[in-house]
């Protein structure tokens, strides 16, 4: 089945960082009804988060995992409809070098083994080149990975040069509430 990755923090919620607790969770305007958009559309709904604050000490797995609980029940409370299929997180740093943080695509493990057959119909939603480049290290069409201009999205636009020639492609919107519109066109 096709599958709409989508980046937490920025993408979905306000990125207050290294968001840990869940009475901080605040969702973006328009994140419900995009979810519930996506999975109308056939989607398979996935989360795919950096999430440092574990190696940095600032937090525990325990609380990640409370925290996007908390997104995924804001989401389906807003909006009956905007479920999320998967949630993968890295908890490493930038310095540890690891194969599971973005844009490195191993946080996915066995996963990119059952969407291998619908890439082509694949999508990626962030607001980090890290996020794009995440997209297309997994083989998505680069008109298929859409940058947000919510989080550090509008700060990140000026920086997609960097992607090369893909950079042509990637579609920049304001939020992730224009996502759906480009889905179905």
């Amino acid at each position: 089945m096709a599958t709409i990755f989508l980046d937490r923090d920025g993408t979905l919620n306000v990125d207050t960082a290294y968001l840990v607790d869940p009475a901080g969770m605040v969702l973006i305007e328009g994140a419900s009804a995009a979810v519930a958009s996506f999975k109308s559309l056939g989607l398979d709904v996935v989360i795919v988060t950096n999430q440092s604050a574990i190696a940095r000490g600032m937090g525990t797995r325990e609380q990640v995992e409370a925290t996007n609980q908390k997104l995924v029940d804001l989401l389906n409370e807003e909006v009956k409809g905007a479920a999320v299929d998967a949630i993968f997180y890295c908890p490493h740093g930038p310095e540890d070098d690891c194969s599971c943080r973005k844009p490195k695509t191993g946080m996915l493990g066995n996963f990119v083994k059952t969407i291998e057959p619908t890439l082509d119909q694949c999508w990626m939603v962030g607001d980090k080149i890290s996020d794009l480049k995440f997209g297309l290290e997994l083989g998505l069409k680069a008109s298929h990975c859409v940058l947000v201009r919510t989080g550090e999205g509008a700060t990140e636009e000026g920086k997609l040069d960097c992607l090369g020639a893909a950079s042509l492609e990637i579609v920049v919107v304001d939020s992730i509430k224009n996502v759906a519109s480009l889905i179905e066109a």
